[in-house]
């Protein structure tokens, strides 16, 4: 009798644990309409972004939310970003009601598709970068307050 209830517990045990890895795996519920309502609004705000988009994803244990699109940039500016274009980007999105997230992530492509680096406008934004290239919100909130620029 005592085996059988240790195999009970065992087998409860195994499933617990299961259930909360199976569930630690998954991003938690959302309301979409962020996917369209934060690219149209960066579309609308004529910051010479087209194609934009909006998502999030899971980064280790932590929510980043991936913003990006198609930058007009002409030759002449070397393809640099500037603080203040990062800066109202960063407002529009934060002014639309994003999902909760502990980082954001900013990736812009030019005309031809070729991405373009922000590591330099972060650096002169004097903002941490991670390794893959997003800040924390609390760094982007400041950015979009203008504490930066």
């Amino acid at each position: 009798m005592r085996r059988r209830a240790r195999m009970i517990v065992a087998a409860a045990i195994l499933f617990t644990v299961g259930a909360a890895v199976a569930g630690c795996s998954q991003l938690p519920f959302h309301d979409e309409s962020y996917r369209a309502r934060i690219p149209d609004a960066l579309q609308e705000a004529e910051l010479g972004i087209s194609a934009a988009w909006a998502e999030v994803g899971l980064s280790g244990f932590v929510e980043t939310l991936y913003v990006g699109g198609t930058l007009e940039i002409t030759e002449e500016s070397n393809k640099a970003v500037s603080t203040k274009l990062v800066g109202e980007v960063i407002d529009v999105v934060l002014s639309n009601t994003p999902p909760p997230s502990t980082y954001l992530q900013l990736s812009f492509r030019d005309s031809k598709d070729t991405l373009i680096d922000l590591s330099s406008t972060f650096q002169e934004l004097d903002v941490a970068v991670r390794g893959d290239g997003s800040i924390s919100m609390e760094d982007a909130k400041s950015i979009a307050k203008d504490e930066h620029r």
